[in-house]
């Protein structure tokens, strides 16, 4: 293994009870955690006049600065105001630098603009939160064209997601139930299609510039973590049958690209044992694996 991580220095998990009855941290464990975010929030304000002015993104640049305080300010109701308003600067100053050319939540203007529409609802603005909600259905048909990817960093899975936030956020009724069918049924599509042509073992593959991705940037654990949520989702039911036609099969072909190490593989094209991360590697088979247990 390369040293492309961090090492983790902590214990494994022995039996600590974290919860209390009442299903609520420990206050020692929260009141550690709270101050935990003090000291870091510090640090990240003291250097946000570093950060890239142009990019408004929620990957890497104000908007998600922005998530991580409307966070703050449903968590911690006694500092609620001052984290929404800074959530709302933040947000406004991302809003100004949409360009329209990439439709997910993570690097695109769904993200910022799915973060506006909900600091704005909670902020009491009504119109300007139903403006960007707008602004993101009317991208449904460049998210159905056939010149976007699959993939969650960059593409129709990203901008999934981005309607499932909404429908959590702020109500299921601002996003239609067809809406996101559509989208989840093209997805689908796209992966059965390509797993023919190329006589993939998994019902669903992928792929992202010439390679078949295995992480959840740009791959099959990404987008069919994301197909699990939302067919498993009560709002759904009709979608369920793809759970078992084609999730759970695609769950099994990813388990067997494991490798001696504990690791996964990034790609088909490479046994490579060198990241491990969220875009590629185990942690990024983390959350599909949970979702497909649940």
């Amino acid at each position: 293994m390369s040293d492309r991580f961090f090492k983790n220095n902590y214990p494994d998990y022995d039996g600590e009870q974290y919860l209390g009855p009442d299903n609520q941290l420990v206050p020692q464990l929260r009141s550690t955690i709270t101050q935990w975010i003090g000291h870091h929030l510090g640090i990240l304000e003291s250097n946000l006049n570093q950060t890239n002015p142009s990019d408004g993104s929620v990957y890497t640049g104000s908007a998600g600065i922005a998530l991580l305080y409307m966070r703050l300010a449903q968590l911690l109701p006694d500092q609620s105001s001052n984290y929404m308003s800074k959530a709302k600067t933040l947000i406004d100053s991302a809003l100004k630098l949409l360009n329209g050319q990439v439709i997910s939540f993570l690097c695109g203007d769904p993200g910022p603009l799915a973060i506006a529409a909900v600091i704005y609802y909670k902020s009491g603005d009504q119109k300007a939160s139903d403006q960007c909600i707008q602004k993101i259905l009317s991208m449904k048909r460049n998210a159905l064209s056939h010149s976007n990817p699959d993939e969650y960093l960059y593409g129709r899975a990203g901008y999934l997601y981005t309607l499932m936030f909404l429908r959590r956020e702020i109500g299921h009724h601002v996003i239609d139930a067809q809406h996101i069918t559509d989208i989840f049924e093209a997805i689908i599509k796209s992966g059965e299609k390509y797993a023919r042509q190329t006589g993939s073992r998994s019902p669903l593959m992928y792929q992202w510039h010439g390679s078949e991705y295995m992480g959840a940037a740009h791959g099959v654990s990404g987008i069919a973590y994301l197909l699990l949520k939302v067919a498993h989702h009560e709002s759904f039911a009709h979608l369920r049958p793809y759970i078992d036609s084609h999730l759970l099969p695609t769950v099994e072909f990813l388990k067997s690209k494991c490798l001696s190490s504990g690791n996964y593989i990034s790609s088909s094209d490479s046994a490579s044992d060198k990241l491990v991360q969220w875009c590629h590697g185990a942690p990024s088979f983390v959350y599909l694996f949970n979702q497909a247990y649940e």
